[in-house]
């Protein structure tokens, strides 16, 4: 018998799990990419929460939250590209392990900030965490959960983003309000730390072959059209959990009631999002129409907050959240499924568009804000959530229309392109 050679050893010790660590089946896979979500996204949203309560200590005003969350969304769009090949030359492991770490190290700064620009800089350094975690948890989800129960486990893990808002709006009255916002962020920090360390003890996944990203050329305009329309999408809804509690409470709600109309408002995307999911994996179509759909109903939310009456205000909120900002499952369900070849570098392009609208939304509704009122500011929003609902109809013709955007081939030989239904 002829013994290995040293690339077949090598070859051979990259598919055997580290010592000490055990591969991690679907249901850890899945909830360790949905906690390292919800701690990456966490920090923005902690900050906007707790904006009345930082304001008591610091010089902070609607126009630097707006920069800090601005920031975040920044450095998250112009990092998420090359985050998606970061995975495939890093490995989803390393990148989860990291981005919990960049995300504990950012809750910290915030905790002891004694100027808002600590804020800011902290948000600069989150940011930079977060462009690893969509890419490498959605290629995550996508190695280790089968197809058939893929839409689900990606609707799942896209939930994680409103239950940090949830998370959030929850610090607010049982920790901020009692032991002051600086231990929410310590709170949150620890809570990061902890999922680093079981991210770290099992095996998620070891550096791949970074051939797969040429496989998006030929392929790239519709998914550039879906990143636009995330863009403006996202436009709109980061400025929900950034704004709302702020909004709420200048349009006449106590602190207590604005948080609770976040809390509402988070299950109900949280519901979206995994209710969708679940449809998704037993509807062999219409996935961008039905992504359209919640946009449009999350334009009519913004549209009923910009009224400023209390009722309307509140309903509104509710349906926003859960439409306007209950399409991301989808979206990405979507992206997936179009590039199945290619998710961690398709799903970092598409999430730089989501980043972009982060960046746009705060600042766009803070200076609606300071010239001019809140209701102004959530009309604008309802405008921009119409437009991205008519860029992803736009991207679903480019797919479906004849002669349209090439599919990979389905497996086996000779196997002709596979067009799913739209």
């Amino acid at each position: 018998m002829i013994a290995p050679g040293p690339r077949a050893r090598v070859r051979r010790a990259q598919r055997q799990p580290a010592a000490g660590r055990s591969p991690a089946g679907p249901r850890s896979a899945l909830g360790l990419a949905m906690a390292t979500t919800v701690v990456a996204a966490t920090p923005p949203f902690l900050v906007g929460a707790l904006a009345v309560q930082i304001a008591d200590d610091l010089a902070f005003s609607a126009t630097q939250l707006a920069l800090c969350v601005a920031a975040y969304f920044a450095v998250s769009a112009l990092l998420s590209p090359a985050g998606g090949r970061r995975v495939l030359t890093w490995g989803t492991g390393t990148c989860i392990v990291s981005a919990c770490a960049v995300a504990a190290g950012s809750l910290l700064a915030v905790a002891l900030a004694w100027h808002w620009t600590v804020l800011l800089a902290a948000m600069v350094v989150a940011g930079a965490g977060n462009a690893l975690v969509q890419p490498a948890c959605n290629a995550l989800v996508g190695s280790r959960v089968a197809v058939a129960r893929r839409g689900i486990a990606l609707g799942l893990n896209q939930a994680s983003v409103p239950t940090s808002t949830l998370l959030s709006a929850v610090l607010v009255p049982a920790v901020a309000l009692t032991a002051g916002w600086r231990w929410c962020a310590v709170s949150v920090a620890v809570g990061a730390l902890l999922v680093g360390r079981a991210a770290g003890r099992a095996e998620l996944g070891r550096p791949g072959s970074r051939a797969v990203s040429a496989s998006l050329l030929g392929r790239r305009a519709p998914l550039l059209v879906l990143a636009a329309a995330g863009a403006l999408a996202a436009t709109a809804a980061t400025s929900l959990p950034a704004f709302l509690i702020v909004s709420a409470y200048t349009v006449g709600f106590s602190p207590v009631a604005a948080s609770s109309i976040q809390v509402c408002g988070s299950l109900a995307a949280i519901a979206t999002r995994v209710g969708f999911g679940w449809a998704a994996d037993r509807r062999s179509g219409h996935r961008l129409a039905t992504t359209a759909s919640l946009m449009g109903v999350g334009a009519l939310g913004y549209a009923l907050m910009s009224l400023t009456a209390l009722p309307a205000f509140a309903v509104g909120a509710v349906v926003a959240f859960g439409c306007g900002w209950g399409w991301n499952g989808l979206y990405n369900i979507a992206v997936s499924r179009l590039y199945p070849d290619a998710i961690s570098s398709a799903t970092g392009i598409s999430q730089s568009g989501i980043y972009a609208g982060g960046v746009l939304g705060p600042l766009v509704f803070g200076v609606l804000v300071q010239d001019g009122s809140v209701g102004a500011a959530w009309a604008t929003m309802s405008g921009i959530a119409v437009c991205a609902a008519f860029l992803v109809l736009l991207a679903r013709w480019l797919f479906v229309r004849p002669g349209g955007v090439p599919m990979p081939a389905a497996a086996g030989a000779g196997a002709p392109p596979v067009r799913p239904v739209l």
